[in-house]
């Protein structure tokens, strides 16, 4: 594991081995072949922070018969790869204009230092969801990979990916939850719409106005977002809606809502920076850790007493507070669902939920939940809330 600066160049660290074994991960990868990626992944050098790694066990726990929409995002961020490793001039197209249009301010700063300044975009291209977005999808780049890199077995995976390639960029604001969908409203339409909640609300306000892609999978609700989406104000989120409308440089006006934002100050610098999601799910690592899954509480050190690693343990944690939750208030059922989600998408934390959290006292909150979610976490939820009927 490396510990480099953002925007670090990493390549004195590796060895030819670590060459050997990115190739070999990146070719898994197009193949579908999640488990021979992560096995890949793991050989070589991993910079530290990096998600891959658990973003490839979520894809080995779901197994061949899983949703596939996850593996939709899994193809998203290889076409994002594959244009970074080919050293795609689309790529550095797009690291210019977000960096003119985002962080314009803390680019001149830096103009007497050409390292800093290399390091800076290179950052930017690593973390800006804006930078990958523009990339990917304006520019053609998710297009490309299907059509020329993504090989059958990843193809037949990944859920309506090729419907993904011209998706747009919309705003919206939430509406609340309905069963297991987070409501939202279009702005550019006025409509209702209902899209899989995974917890794009999350640690924002129920009405929150987000930017982002919509996109069709073949489950209920049958849309989400094709990534954590992000938080934007009132103002930006109707100029994204006009500005879009009439934007003639290739559908880009988006972007510049978003640096009459910055200009304006209703944006800070980094705001699309945001730390990056498991496939899963739309929390954040860092807000799950705020909102107690990380944390150490005395029933998580119990957990770990009795011998459950640290993960599995914390995910029991959140599964519990999930019940206790719905308990107490059966409304908050929509937002605790896409932690339960998460909790659940943890190598063993079904497992241990099934010895730990089945108690004739869950038996209403397992149903309430069950409601709240769909597809492996429904099952999930229904076989456990069996489990306390059986122990009444």
């Amino acid at each position: 594991m490396a510990t480099v600066r953002p925007g670090q160049d990493i390549e004195h660290l590796l060895t030819p081995s670590d060459h050997e074994a990115m190739r070999a991960a990146v070719d898994a990868a197009a193949r579908g072949d999640a488990r021979a990626a992560y096995e890949h992944e793991v050989e070589g050098l991993l910079v530290e922070g990096t998600v891959r790694p658990a973003r490839l066990q979520e894809l080995i726990s779901l197994g061949e018969h899983g949703a596939g929409w996850p593996f939709a995002r899994w193809t998203v961020d290889q076409a994002y790869r594959w244009m970074l490793l080919e050293r795609d001039p689309r790529t550095d197209a797009a690291v210019r204009m977000v960096l003119d249009a985002l962080h314009l301010e803390h680019v001149e700063a830096l103009l007497d230092d050409p390292v800093a300044l290399k390091e800076y975009g290179t950052m930017v291209a690593a973390c800006d969801w804006v930078v990958q977005q523009i990339a990917v999808f304006d520019f053609g780049g998710l297009g490309d990979f299907l059509e020329v890199r993504a090989e059958p077995g990843l193809l037949g995976r990944a859920d309506l990916v090729n419907e993904w390639r011209n998706a747009p960029m919309g705003a919206y604001a939430g509406r609340g939850t309905r069963g297991s969908a987070l409501v939202l409203e279009d702005l550019a339409t006025g409509d209702e719409i209902e899209v899989l909640n995974l917890g794009a609300l999350a640690e924002r306000d129920s009405d929150a106005f987000l930017l982002g892609r919509l996109v069709p999978i073949s489950d209920p609700p049958y849309l989400m977002f094709e990534s954590r989406p992000l938080e934007i104000d009132a103002e930006t989120a109707s100029d994204v809606v006009m500005l879009t409308r009439d934007s003639v440089d290739e559908g880009l006006g988006w972007l510049d809502a978003l640096a009459m934002a910055r200009l304006g100050g209703r944006l800070d610098r980094g705001f699309s920076c945001e730390e990056r999601t498991l496939y899963l799910t739309d929390l954040t690592v860092m807000g799950s850790r705020k909102d107690g899954r990380y944390g150490d509480s005395p029933r998580v050190r119990d957990l770990r007493a009795q011998g459950y690693p640290a993960a599995v343990a914390n995910a029991v944690g959140v599964i519990e507070v999930c019940l206790v939750g719905v308990s107490v208030d059966a409304s908050v059922a929509g937002r605790a669902a896409p932690h339960l989600r998460a909790a659940f998408a943890v190598p063993g934390a079904h497992e241990a939920a099934l010895k730990e959290c089945t108690g004739s006292q869950w038996m209403s909150a397992w149903s309430t939940l069950a409601a709240a979610v769909d597809g492996q976490a429904r099952e999930r939820c229904v076989q456990l809330g069996e489990l306390c009927r059986d122990a009444a």
